[in-house]
């Protein structure tokens, strides 16, 4: 049977199992750590197995999350299929800004005064 990428249950279930072997690598560390601490020696690094669980554990998880997410879309998707024309192509409508706080402190304010008599 057919899934989309998003629906497939697959991603969610190695997401988990890169969650848990993170956390075995969060364990292993404490374990190392403490056994250099039994023998009296220094701790200086730690053993290359931890660090290749760590890299590929992170990068599938990684990949899992993005494949668990679903497809990526553009983020204004109202507008995907519509030519932009010139007139609409440097218009910001979104930034336009009226009647903001700053105008009275503005050296090119007039401001609204009483005409006079």
């Amino acid at each position: 049977m057919y899934f989309p990428v998003s629906y497939h249950p697959a991603p969610k279930y190695i997401l988990f199992f890169a969650f848990l072997s993170l956390l075995h690598c969060a364990f292993s560390v404490a374990q190392h750590r403490s056994y250099l601490r039994l023998i009296n020696q220094e701790y200086t690094y730690l053993s290359a197995d931890i660090y290749v669980q760590l890299f590929v554990s992170l990068a599938v998880g990684l990949y899992s999350a993005t494949a668990f997410s679903g497809d990526f879309q553009k983020i204004r998707s109202d507008c995907e299929d519509e030519p932009e024309t010139w007139d609409t192509f440097g218009n910001c409508p979104s930034f336009y800004t009226f009647e903001h706080r700053g105008k009275p402190m503005s050296a090119s304010f007039v401001g609204f005064t009483q005409p006079e008599e």
